[in-house]
């Protein structure tokens, strides 16, 4: 069986669904229903990987994946946290957001190391699964979309170009100041926005 199957089964138990608590023998029961494409050397050594060990690798990357969404969304994320103080949800912050995380990746798993898809993923999922939120206070999708400008803005492309002062210009001729070539930035971004949300990020 080639390597891809087993890393698929991994990555499975990693992110998706881990091992059913219980004995060895009872993991390689369940992992031979749940891969039958592994052979049974493959579904041995799977086996013998405890969960717990598992779960160490499932922590690391949804933690990395939060902590890449906060730098994406800093302030999508302080309007959330107001808002859940706001609902009387005494939940610990940290806990509560990798609850949003895990079930981001359940809609949409970001499989790539790509900041702007995973902003992508995360705008259709609190647009598609968290309209409480936005009733709470419909600002959000606004924060949401301008963060998520900002951070194709941030990735664009520097285009080469010729640096010219007021004063060089001003010394020119009409027409040496018409064959100077004109600036096109890589990314113009244009967003409509209902709320003010530029003094909402300064606040």
């Amino acid at each position: 069986m080639t390597l891809k199957y087993l890393l698929s089964a991994v990555r499975e138990l990693i992110l998706d669904k881990e091992a059913t608590p219980g004995s060895l023998e009872n993991r390689q029961a369940e992992f031979a229903e749940r891969f039958p494409y592994l052979d049974k050397t493959e579904l041995d050594d799977l086996a013998a990987i405890k969960p717990d060990s598992m779960r160490v690798y499932n922590e690391l990357i949804y933690n990395g994946e939060l902590s890449m969404l906060r730098w994406i969304y800093p302030i999508t994320f302080a309007v959330m946290a107001r808002l859940k103080k706001i609902s009387g949800d005494d939940q610990e912050e940290r806990k509560y957001f990798n609850g949003i995380v895990r079930e981001l990746h359940q809609f949409r798993a970001w499989r790539s190391d790509s900041s702007r898809l995973l902003a992508v993923n995360f705008q259709y999922f609190m647009v598609e699964t968290k309209p409480y939120l936005r009733q709470e206070w419909p600002g959000l999708l606004d924060i949401i979309e301008y963060e998520k400008t900002a951070v194709d803005v941030f990735y664009a492309i520097d285009v080469a170009r010729r640096d010219t002062t007021l004063a060089q210009m001003s010394a020119l001729s009409v027409g040496e100041l018409m064959d100077l070539p004109v600036f096109i930035p890589a990314m113009v971004a244009r967003r409509k926005f209902t709320y003010d949300v530029l003094p909402l990020g300064t606040h």
